[in-house]
């Protein structure tokens, strides 16, 4: 049983745990210096309901069918339905399998036996975009649907004896229907006319949670859709459209570009020190880590702005107080780390040469993990499980987001 079993009593309670753990199982949740709060308030900001494990767009669509197609073909009690809509998701990824490696396809390799499901995957940003219209997790899908069978039954017929109007308050009452051969023939991700225009007026109305105070200007993913899609966007920030956004969004855009460059000197710099601590543990391939790391770091600093980060350490209380309103755990040390790393930064001198950086980054690092017993600079173990670098320079889910835009495309 789920040690969170017992919100499911609370809707918004247990939504909000679904997104956390949703988070922990995402790529970039490899947050060596706990910056995850800060890159996640952002990343919610511009592109609400996305999530980095996402693929492909039309999986807003096929989540739906999904549960709409395992509720009309199961009559029974929860458990029944819950079977129902795995088989229901199995049988999509065979469908889509035929795309092969690289399409976005999930469980393209473990099929049936695919632990995440899509519905687990989507279930946050179909809320977040409007097609699912009940709170709650996924694993309260089915008491959901028993509900509604419930109301059904107790709503009188017309007088005409048709069927009484369907309860809709489970999904968008405007969702298109599933393609004929749904989940019997091959399928893949390329949208029809009308199913664009409907995502589309769902990216639009796209929200990161009620009573957050978020700015719907900031929505780019809305915004981006309508415009062309250059080839040379690597970042958000480098999106052509950016330019004629009011002002107050091209702040927090701005804000977001020095965010992502400032901080990703602390976890270049620990990379090094990793590299370093490994090297005098006698791995004589750290050598080369050892020298990759201290080459971008000094271009790193390089390209550090000694106006942008002073710019970011007098709007760091407003991104915090953003960040927390959006339910994103950044605590008071958190703070202090950031700003003391900013205060670093904001000097010019290097940084790889730099006691004082070394120190607040190591200490950082073991705080984060004491618990756990996983610090780097605590546990050889843990040094020789290292990968050869972790983290990397926050883009706060462009590349879900891009590809997203690149389905519209395509449609």
């Amino acid at each position: 049983m789920s040690i969170f079993a017992w919100l499911d009593r609370d809707p918004r309670q247990s939504e909000a745990i679904s997104r956390l753990i949703a988070s922990l199982k995402q790529p970039e949740a490899r947050d060596e210096l706990g910056l995850g709060g800060y890159r996640d308030a952002f990343a919610d900001l511009f592109f609400p309901g996305t999530s980095t494990i996402q693929t492909r767009l039309r999986y807003m669509l096929f989540v739906p069918w999904c549960c709409h197609h395992a509720a009309d073909t199961t009559r029974g009690d929860r458990t029944k339905l819950v079977a129902a809509l795995r088989d229901a998701e199995a049988l999509l990824i065979e469908c889509l399998r035929h795309l092969g490696p690289g399409q976005g396809v999930i469980g393209r390799r473990k099929g049936a036996a695919l632990t995440n499901m899509p519905s687990s995957v989507y279930w946050s940003g179909l809320r977040n975009w409007g097609i699912r219209r009940m709170d709650g997790s996924a694993t309260l899908w089915p008491d959901m649907v028993l509900r509604e069978r419930q109301a059904q039954r107790g709503t009188a017929r017309p007088e005409d004896g048709s069927p009484a109007v369907p309860d809709l308050t489970l999904w968008d009452p405007r969702l298109p229907e599933p393609p004929e051969g749904f989940l019997t023939n091959n399928s893949d991700f390329v949208l029809t006319g009308k199913e664009r225009a409907y995502l589309l007026s769902r990216i639009d109305a796209a929200t990161v949670a009620d009573g957050s105070g978020a700015d719907p200007q900031c929505n780019l993913l809305g915004i981006f859709a309508r415009h062309p899609l250059p080839d040379t966007c690597r970042d958000l920030w480098d999106h052509p459209a950016c330019a004629a956004l009011p002002s107050s969004t091209r702040d927090w855009i701005d804000m977001a570009r020095i965010f992502s460059g400032a901080l990703h000197g602390a976890v270049l710099l620990y990379n090094l020190l990793v590299a370093r601590q490994l090297r005098n543990d006698g791995v004589e391939s750290a050598d080369e880590s050892v020298a990759k790391f201290q080459k971008t770091l000094a271009d790193w600093q390089d390209g550090v702005d000694a106006e942008d980060i002073r710019r970011l350490r007098e709007n760091l209380s407003d991104l915090t107080v953003q960040a927390r309103a959006l339910g994103h755990g950044v605590t008071d040390r958190t703070v202090a780390f950031v700003e003391e790393w900013l205060r670093i930064a904001g000097r010019g001198k290097p940084v790889a040469r730099n006691s004082a950086a070394a120190d607040l980054v190591v200490r950082r690092e073991i705080d984060l993990k004491r618990n756990a017993g996983t610090s780097r600079f605590q546990s050889e173990k843990a040094r020789r499980a290292w990968g050869g670098e972790s983290g990397g320079k926050l883009n706060y889910r462009w590349d879900t987001a891009h590809r997203y835009l690149q389905d519209l495309v395509d449609a």
